[in-house]
């Protein structure tokens, strides 16, 4: 028997269960149902904080998941990783263990946690692998659970709690963990200083992101497109253009192929400041190494233009993107909505939000951020477009520019001359 998250109604497979004979599965069941319930939070935390970052991260690796293209990793050697060389596991377990990281990689990790407690005592990798396929799908105290009653906490657990703790911005806890690793006589293998430095760059901290890549060579780590990948991004959340560039330079040094993805966080680095100038510099690195850019990277460079000539800048790159066969995703959109929302373009954003649905994107957090946006600007213009013409001084009229969808004012006697932005009869246009 295998649980499937289908929909059917929990009680009936638990009886289900019953009639044909195994308690066993039932327990699991019944198991799983009671700690889906657990409230995901972490301790010393706000539990609305933790939510808001499980719900970003659901929603972003949905959105990835679905993009097309997105088949370019970066290559990192396998690293065989022996939690327990003492452990003697059954063909049984060792066949467990295998399924339930199967279903940890597909986000299913209610029936990974079915099988997890379809046996009386698991071995350290099957629990291993139960506490994996709770941490990639999010759910933060059902991982800390099964891993707070792992009789034997291995190095792989410590690795998948950390990165948990670390893409939902509690460092501290994922700190914590690799002092309680080190005191139980386990050295942090690639895999957790990676997980560290993921950790640092989901607050932006480059220093300490750096600081663990140094680390890793002291400890006679070869640093790879990984290593490289997880310090660049720390740079790109930081908007710290220089230390990214910086990074570029030593994967040449230390010939470590350069990927699309190092290049992208290069451009994301110019987002923060809306520095163009650097943006584009960047960008330019696709062409100089024959690196095809992807839909991250167009939606990056978006992220970098502002002003109230954003979107006739966006056009642009939005055109170019299509000419290189990249379809614009739920990100991109949201980048093209943000710049019609700066240059007050509500027919572009219309059109925009209309092509979306057309080619069926839903909505994300970050689209309905921008719909919100837009309509508190058309509620202004209303707002100001139906003041009474009688509160103008005479002579004086008011028109709506198409452009920026602010009023202007002019006064009869001479159109051309008198144009003005400044309310006549108001105190500063006194």
């Amino acid at each position: 028997f295998s649980y499937t998250n289908t929909g059917t109604y929990p009680v009936t497979m638990v009886l289900q269960c019953l009639q044909l004979g195994r308690p066993r599965n039932a327990f699991a069941l019944v198991t799983c149902l009671r700690l889906r319930n657990c409230a995901d939070t972490v301790p010393g935390y706000s539990p609305v904080h933790v939510d808001r970052r499980l719900k970003y991260w659901a929603e972003k690796k949905q959105s990835l998941s679905q993009m097309q293209g997105r088949e370019q990793f970066y290559v990192r050697p396998q690293f065989r990783n022996v939690d327990a060389p003492d452990e003697v596991t059954s063909p049984e377990q060792q066949r467990l263990a295998k399924e339930v990281q199967h279903l940890a990689r597909q986000q299913r990790w209610e029936e990974a946690l079915a099988l997890f407690r379809s046996v009386p005592v698991a071995s350290p990798r099957l629990a291993t692998a139960a506490v994996d396929a709770c941490a990639k799908a999010f759910r933060t105290a059902l991982a800390r659970q099964l891993f707070e009653e792992m009789p034997v906490k291995t190095a792989g657990a410590y690795a998948s709690m950390i990165t948990l703790y670390g893409r939902i911005r509690q460092v501290g806890e994922a700190e914590r963990l690799m002092r309680d690793m080190r005191d139980a006589g386990m050295q942090p293998d690639v895999f957790h200083f990676t997980a560290m430095m993921i950790a640092y760059g989901m607050v932006a901290d480059v220093d300490n992101a750096i600081r663990i890549l140094r680390d890793m060579q002291e400890a006679g780590i070869r640093l790879d497109q990984v290593s490289y990948g997880s310090a660049l991004t720390a740079c790109g959340r930081a908007g710290n253009y220089r230390r990214a560039r910086e990074l570029l330079v030593e994967m040449d040094q230390q010939s470590v192929q350069v990927h699309v993805g190092h290049i992208t966080s290069l451009v994301t680095s110019c987002a923060r400041d809306k520095d163009e100038g650097s943006a584009r510099e960047a960008f330019a690195e696709f062409g100089k190494r024959t690196i095809k850019p992807d839909h991250v990277a167009y939606t990056s460079l978006l992220a970098c233009l502002a002003g109230p000539g954003a979107l006739q800048k966006a056009e642009v790159v939005l055109s170019d993107a299509r000419s290189a066969s990249v379809t614009p995703h739920v990100f991109f959109y949201n980048e093209m909505l943000r710049a019609a929302n700066e240059s007050s373009d509500s027919s572009r954003f219309k059109e925009l939000l209309d092509e979306m649905r057309a080619n069926g994107i839903p909505d994300s957090n970050g689209t309905k951020a921008q719909i919100y946006e837009m309509e508190m600007q058309n509620k202004n213009r209303t707002a100001v477009s139906t003041l009474p013409a009688a509160s103008l001084p005479e002579g004086w009229h008011q028109k709506t520019d198409p452009t920026t969808g602010q009023p202007y004012y002019w006064h009869q006697s001479n159109p051309s001359g008198t144009t003005t932005w400044t309310r006549p009869g108001s105190p500063s246009g006194q």
